[in-house]
């Protein structure tokens, strides 16, 4: 099972988050409102994707940032903002950032991010709606006759 981490000090947006990756993609979800928080958690677990907020409790998060970047554990870290800046975009992916979304950001986009950062195909992890096709439907598959 994938599991996330989820960084930002807005309860309300925090919860979105988790329950669109614990529900719809069934990920194993933890989250934390402080950096330190989240450092504490990092030394405990280790996670395959940390999302992180730029900015906790008014402070840029690049020193979070830093230690994802160089967890033993080396968990794909996507950051997000509502400061939208190609200056923001070009550090977070020098410390280390798989990508840098604006926020709030649309969660197809997300779900597209994370999949190229985990390498999963997306109905690996996003399964399709109930009563929706996949998108290979009436496709003939060689290997299964």
């Amino acid at each position: 099972m994938v599991k996330v981490l989820v960084v930002d000090d807005d309860s309300r947006y925090r919860a979105i988050i988790e329950r669109v990756l614990s529900r719809t993609c069934q990920f194993a979800v933890t989250s934390a409102a402080t950096e330190r928080q989240a450092w504490e958690t990092l030394e405990h677990d280790d996670f395959d994707l940390v999302l992180l907020d730029l900015y906790i409790e008014g402070q840029k998060s690049w020193e979070t940032l830093k230690r994802v970047a160089t967890h033993p554990g080396k968990p794909v870290a996507i950051l997000f903002s509502c400061e939208d800046t190609r200056g923001n975009a070009d550090l977070a992916a020098s410390l280390g950032a798989y990508a840098f979304l604006p926020k709030p950001f649309d969660f197809m986009h997300l779900q597209r991010n994370i999949e190229s950062a985990l390498g999963l195909r997306i109905r690996d992890i996003f399964p399709p709606a109930a009563g929706s096709l996949p998108s290979d439907a009436g496709r003939h598959d060689p290997r299964n006759p």
